[in-house]
Formats: C-alpha cells, sequence, structure tokens
C-alpha cells in the first residue's frame, strides 16, 4: 500500500519494483492508468424543450401511438467514442431505452412511442469509470390523437372536461383553469362569433383536411415512399388515407395517362389501408395522387392533399 498517489489528467504509468535484503531487484512491472476528470454531457436537441407534437410530427401514423425520433448530442467525451447512451422517458430508470450511437460525432439516436399527455426525456450514459451520467430532462407534450380528449370551457362561467368515450366523466373546470385545460388538448377554446343581431352563435364546422400516404410493394413487403421520391415503371402503388373529421374521401391519380379515379370512401378519421387496391406505374413519368374531402377534381389546400411520384 503506497497511500494516496497524485496522478494529472490523461494516461500515466506506474512502474513498481522489489528488492530483496541483499540488493537483488526483481523486474519492473509497469500499469497504465488513464486518468478523466471531465465527465461527458448529454443533451437532447430534438424535440425541442417545450415542444408540442401533434400528428403533422408523427413519423409512422400506421402505429398505434406517435412515433417520434428523439435526437441527442454528446460533449466531453474521453476515448475513441462514446459508451452506450440510454434515454429515460417519464423517469423510468427501470426501463432505459438504448439508442444508436454514431462512432463518429457520437451522437445518439432512438425512435420512441409516446402517447397523448406531458412526457420527460432524459439521456444517460456510462463513462469509462462506471460512473452514470444524466444528461437535462426535456419536457414535451404529445397531442396525437384528436379524438381521445373533448373540452368544453363556457364563456364567463364554468364547463365540462369529458374524455371521448367517458360519458361518466364530470370534472369541473374554472375560468382560471381554463388555460391549463387548453395546453393539454393543445387546442384554446373556440369562442363563437358574433352573429348580425350581435349576440354569439355557434361557430361554424371546420372543414375535414385529407391525409395520403403512399407504399411500393418491393421483395415481398410494402416500403413507404415520400412525394417526390424517383419509383420503377411497373410498380403498384397501395393507399393509406385518413382525415381530420369524418369525411368522404376522393382519391384520384394525374398522369402520363391522363386523369384516372382511384377510390371513393368513408374516413372516420384515423389512417385506414385501402384493401386490395393498387395502382400500376404504366409509364415513366411524373404521377400525381391526390385525396380530396371536397369531391372529385376539387381541390383547396387543406381539403386536399398531392402527392407526386416519378416513375423511370
Amino acid at each position: 500500500d503506497f497511500g494516496n498517489v497524485t496522478m494529472p489528467p490523461g494516461s500515466t504509468q506506474l512502474r513498481m519494483q522489489a528488492r530483496d535484503l541483499v540488493g537483488n531487484s526483481g523486474t519492473h512491472q509497469v500499469a497504465t492508468i488513464d486518468v478523466i476528470s471531465v465527465q461527458p454531457s448529454l443533451s437532447v436537441i430534438a424535440p425541442e424543450a417545450g415542444a408540442m407534437l401533434g400528428t403533422a410530427q408523427d413519423e409512422d401514423p400506421s402505429e398505434d401511438l406517435m412515433q417520434q425520433t428523439v435526437s441527442i448530442a454528446s460533449a466531453d467525451v474521453a476515448g475513441p467514442q462514446l459508451g452506450e447512451v440510454n434515454l429515460v422517458v417519464d423517469g423510468n430508470f427501470g426501463t432505459p431505452i438504448i439508442t444508436s450511437v454514431d462512432a463518429t460525432t457520437g451522437d445518439a439516436s432512438v425512435v420512441v412511442a409516446l402517447d397523448n399527455g406531458a412526457h420527460s426525456l432524459r439521456p444517460t450514459v456510462a463513462d469509462l469509470c462506471g460512473n452514470v451520467v444524466l444528461g437535462d430532462e426535456v419536457a414535451v407534450t404529445v397531442f396525437w390523437n384528436p379524438e381521445a380528449l373533448a373540452i368544453s370551457v363556457l364563456e364567463g362561467g364554468t364547463g365540462t372536461a369529458v374524455a371521448a368515450g367517458d360519458a361518466s366523466s364530470d370534472d369541473t373546470v374554472t375560468p382560471t383553469t381554463a388555460a391549463a385545460v387548453a395546453l393539454l388538448t393543445l387546442q384554446p377554446p373556440e369562442v363563437a362569433p358574433v352573429r348580425e343581431d350581435g349576440r354569439r352563435g355557434a361557430s361554424a364546422p371546420e372543414t375535414a383536411e385529407a391525409r395520403l400516404w403512399l407504399s411500393v410493394e418491393r421483395d415481398g413487403e410494402r416500403v413507404r415512399i415520400a412525394s417526390g421520391e424517383q419509383v420503377a415503371s411497373g410498380e403498384r402503388i397501395f393507399f393509406r388515407v385518413g382525415s381530420s373529421a369524418a369525411a368522404t374521401l376522393h382519391v384520384w391519380a394525374e398522369g402520363p395517362e391522363g386523369y384516372a379515379r382511384v377510390v371513393e370512401l368513408s374516413s372516420e378519421g384515423p389512417p385506414q389501408n385501402v384493401p386490395e387496391l393498387a395502382y400500376v406505374l404504366a409509364e415513366a413519368g411524373t404521377y400525381t395522387f391526390v385525396a380530396s374531402v371536397e369531391g372529385w377534381q376539387q381541390c383547396t389546400p387543406p381539403s386536399c392533399v398531392r402527392f407526386e411520384v416519378v416513375s423511370r
């Protein structure tokens, strides 16, 4: 036992040698010790702190919960690369999510599934000494399913907060708490418009927004494509549609062969696959697929959406 040995940050070599009582010395033993004086730091760079995440940010509407990529940046990393980075969701340290770490940049990312409501995201990493380092916590609010919550606030009085599908819920909301309720739903209570007689009446119904996703079949599996993406001529296009409210959807194609109706169907809102239907890209060129709640060949955003595919 040599007591306390002070070593500077960096790589230090310790040489040990023993001599007997007559002066004979043994073989040198060398131990190399790396001294790390700075811990790595982590931060969530996406989504931003305080972010409101809705259906527009859902990266895979086919899944039951909202899918969101969490990006993590690192700094002050000792050694060639960062160790295993975990993401703690809502303070659940018992089941952290292992992320994918880029060996070049040290950054990490992972896709998490989030339900409606407030959530906390916090990255963690174990340094080379085994110490667990916690990154800063980021709070986000998810409003993934607009039908999950319904809020009614009466002007100048009290209202009732009712969970969809739960007629027994009867939680009184006063004007002082109305702001908090509006934050939960990510949509403030609407004020009815003033009619010509000076009294307030019901606001006009909101126009439904059309939604459209396309995929192609490759190696026996359907692969989602982005608008403007190039696909091979002869490939089959499959459809997934939805709307912000119940509506009748009209889907048609505009391409080298001209205008063609694809399908007309009723939408209750949530995304749905169009079964037993595929559109074949028979010729090379640009195809535009349109989904609209207005009617055939009527397209006024946001009640309609366009999706371009380049056949080559």
